[in-house]
């Protein structure tokens, strides 16, 4: 048994139909949700897990690292 991990962009649903084609980020493969049966009888199966987040900006982040910096200077300044 392998797997793959591929990151397609907006799922319309955490729960697609069999038979639903995703497509991933980049564009360079198709994926079609469900079992398909190989020529050799073996099959793949294609499902689709939604991760979900807390996501800050990147702008934000910055702000809170360099705040935290700051502060540790000030403490350390102050001593």
């Amino acid at each position: 048994i392998t797997s793959k991990t591929y990151e397609v962009q907006t799922p319309n649903s955490q729960y697609p139909a069999d038979g639903t084609v995703l497509t991933t980020l980049d564009g360079a493969q198709s994926l079609t949700v469900g079992k398909a049966v190989n020529a050799d009888g073996s099959y793949t199966e294609t499902i689709l897990t939604v991760y979900e987040g807390k996501y800050v900006a990147l702008s934000d982040a910055i702000k809170n690292v360099s705040d935290h910096l700051l502060g540790i200077v000030q403490y350390f300044d102050a001593k």
